[in-house]
């Protein structure tokens, strides 16, 4: 049997983006008319092992309103598999040992090893001088796949 081709979304993408924004709004006094959120699908090929599957990704960025100045650059981040967080908020499911966040711009290129690294690399940090520039805010990153396992990763396949 061939490998999906594609995720197929189960819902209108508008839809579920606003779904995201009241979901997010029922636990947290956010600002929604500067909240963005995207869905986005792509494939994941790794040419070593031949695996190959679809996915989506949900994202989210929040401002807070309930929190003022003296929490700039903080973050609250919410992630999860298949609507399903981790016991830890789901920091857990983007982080690695290996530099897996890689791009290049303007300034050189860039190596982190989790999505809260790459979120401060952009000043959601407490650094004084760039987190002055971000509001605080909630992240939210689902990761939507049909693969039943993990393929391969240790102690989180199934039989």
């Amino acid at each position: 049997m061939q490998p999906e081709s594609r995720y197929k979304l189960p819902y209108d993408k508008e839809e579920r983006q606003s779904e995201i924004i009241n979901n997010i709004a029922e636990v947290f006094d956010i600002d929604r008319q500067n909240t963005q959120c995207k869905i986005v699908t792509g494939i994941y090929k790794d040419d070593k092992t031949g695996h190959q599957f679809p996915y989506a990704v949900e994202i989210a960025i929040a401002p807070r309103k309930d929190l003022g100045v003296e929490n700039a650059g903080n973050v609250t981040f919410i992630g999860s598999v298949n609507d399903t967080p981790a016991i830890d908020g789901g920091e857990r499911y983007f982080q690695s040992d290996l530099c897996v966040y890689k791009w290049t711009d303007r300034r050189g290129e860039h190596c982190k090893s989790t999505a809260k690294e790459v979120l401060a690399e952009f000043g959601f940090n407490t650094y004084w001088g760039t987190s002055r520039r971000r509001v605080p805010s909630v992240v939210l990153i689902n990761v939507k796949t049909p693969v039943p396992d993990w393929l391969g990763a240790h102690h989180k396949t199934l039989p």
